[in-house]
């Protein structure tokens, strides 16, 4: 146990160095835009075949990092909707069809999704001893001010699927896991459930209009 908790320790002191050698990168300026970002090949269009039950290829993710949301929020004043999850996340799953029929009601062109898994978004140990990247807690105390983080011990983490929708100055609305109450390890969502939460993120992707 000793041994892995510094093999842990080296790990995040490797990977701290080298976000920090990059973490003026990219150059984001006031001008910039997502598409922008997508032309320089910044922000791809998502890959989301791992998720289960989702079958669309015609949809509206694009993947990225947190640095890069990071630039984005603090540098522009384009509106944008945060999707933070990834493919095993049992909450993931519940919740990646809803979004997407939200997000096609209301004419969403993209929704910005950092994979939370990817090796850019976290800090590679066993789940018990989960860390955030230093890129996830710089976006975090960012976004703060504005929303309800979940402490444990005295890491301050996201917990996914976590759904933001910036309107260019701030949050004005973001959703985390499901439906309250839903322990998406033990029980599905039933089809009405699953149109609640459908509706949520309608009304909250609606706020952009």
């Amino acid at each position: 146990m000793k041994l892995k908790k510094v093999v842990c320790m080296i790990l995040f002191a490797l990977v701290s160095v080298a976000l920090g050698a990059c973490q003026d990168t990219p150059d984001i300026t006031e001008q910039t835009t997502v598409d922008a970002l997508i032309e320089a090949g910044l922000i791809t269009h998502a890959d989301m075949r791992d998720h289960e039950g989702f079958t669309s290829h015609d949809h509206m993710f694009y993947e990225t990092d947190f640095i890069t949301v990071y630039n984005l929020l603090r540098s522009t004043n384009e509106s944008l909707i945060i999707y933070v999850g990834f493919a095993a996340c049992p909450w993931c799953v519940y919740a990646i069809n809803p979004m997407y029929e939200a997000a096609r009601e209301q004419g969403v062109e993209r929704i910005l999704y950092i994979n939370r898994r990817s090796e850019t978004n976290h800090f590679p140990c066993e789940e018990d001893e989960w860390r955030p990247s230093d890129m996830e807690n710089i976006l975090m105390a960012f976004l703060e001010p504005h929303m309800g983080f979940v402490t444990r011990g005295e890491l301050t983490r996201i917990f996914v699927p976590e759904v933001i929708v910036w309107d260019g100055t701030t949050v004005i609305a973001s959703n985390q896991g499901t439906l309250a109450g839903h322990d998406a390890v033990e029980e599905s969502l039933t089809e009405e459930e699953s149109d609640k939460l459908r509706q949520i993120y309608l009304y909250m992707f609606a706020l952009l209009k």
